[in-house]
């Protein structure tokens, strides 16, 4: 049996528009997944709400 890796939770956003910038960073339009550790509360809302990207929640295996 497998051992389970360990996980944190994190978001997987792209954008609509290349090196757009929302939540303290530029975003492209290639995916990009990012440990919700990196953000503000404040941040996350920025980029949560932004139209012009898309935010998946995921899980990321801790130490990506």
């Amino acid at each position: 049996m497998a051992a389970k890796k360990n996980t944190v939770r994190g978001i997987r956003v792209t954008s609509s528009v290349e090196g757009f910038r929302r939540g303290g960073r530029a975003w492209s339009k290639e995916a990009v997944s990012v440990p919700l550790t990196n953000f503000t509360k404040e941040q996350l809302a920025q980029i949560r709400a932004e139209q012009r990207l898309a935010v998946e929640d995921i899980e990321i295996e801790a130490g990506e």
